[in-house]
């Protein structure tokens, strides 16, 4: 897949702008939040997830950060691909970085459980254009259990009469306790389209199954920027010394911060918590620079 991308179009203003890239052409939506400030850092969601998975941290975090959060394709509301890669995701993000850094100010990249091994696929050929990758409760060997059990994934979009009924079958995956009911609803709206009198999630089918051959070993010792990973403490998908074995994939140590009593999808029931994580990530490298 080449990198070619037109420029970025903006279709929104407001403190939270909606900007589009046209990346192998295909459309590529990311939000910019702070968009007067320089980009600081890039958010990518997990798989099957979406630009709002990031939304409520973005938006915490953005009070002194210029921060954008993309969506890959397939996701959101992106366009959809015919086939879809690790590389091809790695692709989308390598440009959306390049269009929105500015010159001399690298951004960091916080990537979320497969979007986190989209990002370091990225990084380790962006070299020094970025300047930290953040992996938050990213798989970076076999989980510790099967993503979501006897669920075996839909060949089409599965439709529903209302909105109502499509936010009431919306599911984590994998299953956890959540307390924040209305996150969870929130972000079953935005996965949510109207087509044709019916209901459906805005996720290409076709994405489950293609993730392509790129593994971490395969390419983790190309990364030369710090890597912090940040691990929820109940997490059923990594491993607790998950940061000991990508310390022996990069060949040199890697920093990991569990956190408390979080699942897999921290963002939504620990997110004051995960936001003073990722701060503290990022103003300790701002102290270095």
């Amino acid at each position: 897949m080449s990198e070619t991308a037109s420029q970025p179009e903006v279709v929104d203003s407001d403190r939270v702008v909606d900007a589009e890239l046209i990346v192998d052409g295909v459309p590529i939506r990311y939000q910019r939040y702070a968009p007067e400030r320089d980009v600081d850092v890039v958010m990518v969601h997990g798989f099957s997830g979406h630009g709002g998975w990031w939304q409520p941290t973005a938006q915490l975090l953005a009070d002194t950060r210029g921060i954008v959060s993309v969506e890959l394709s397939g996701h959101g509301d992106s366009g959809h691909r015919a086939e879809y890669s690790m590389a091809s995701w790695a692709a989308e993000l390598t440009a959306v970085i390049s269009a929105v850094s500015t010159p001399g100010r690298p951004p960091a990249v916080i990537g979320h459980s497969m979007g986190g091994v989209v990002s370091a696929l990225a990084v380790s050929q962006l070299g020094d254009r970025v300047t930290q990758l953040v992996m938050v409760d990213s798989i970076l060997k076999a989980p510790r259990k099967a993503f979501g059990g006897r669920w075996t994934p839909p060949k089409s979009p599965r439709r529903y009469d209302t909105l109502d009924e499509a936010v009431a079958r919306f599911r984590l995956m994998p299953e956890e306790p959540v307390h924040d009911r209305a996150g969870l609803q929130a972000l079953a709206v935005r996965a949510a389209v109207l087509v044709d009198g019916a209901w459906q999630w805005k996720l290409d089918p076709r994405i489950h199954g293609t993730m392509g051959a790129h593994t971490p070993d395969s390419f983790f010792d190309r990364i030369t920027i710090p890597v912090t990973i940040v691990r929820g403490e109940l997490s059923s998908l990594v491993d607790p010394d998950v940061g000991e074995y990508a310390a022996s994939l990069i060949g040199r140590p890697v920093k990991q911060l569990d956190l408390p009593g979080a699942y897999h999808h921290m963002m939504i029931d620990q997110l004051q918590p995960l936001t003073a994580v990722l701060r503290g990530i990022l103003d300790e490298a701002r102290t270095h620079e």
